[in-house]
């Protein structure tokens, strides 16, 4: 990665989501920049949202959803993976 490289991060969320906010932090404290899309704010982000999702494939069910650099990473559970690698191959 260069040096001064900064990951930025996508995320579609919406109010009262434990696993947003958990996110977000996880996000903040590995210094990855965010860009957060709150789907309740305006209805377009979450009809962009579902574009989005469903040229991968599927249509997005819960939030948060989460790209990280323009690659789809997936929802809290996914991030956490991406941020932690497991060990087992």
């Amino acid at each position: 990665m260069k040096r001064g490289y900064v990951m930025r991060a996508k995320i579609y969320s919406k109010n009262d989501c434990g696993y947003c906010v958990k996110a977000k932090e996880l996000l903040d404290n590995h210094k990855i920049e965010i860009v957060e899309f709150n789907i309740e704010y305006r209805d377009s982000w979450k009809t962009i949202l579902k574009d989005e999702c469903e040229k991968l494939g599927f249509i997005p069910k819960t939030v948060p959803q989460i790209w990280i650099d323009d690659n789809y990473v997936g929802g809290y559970e996914e991030l956490y993976e991406f941020i932690y690698p497991s060990k087992e191959s």
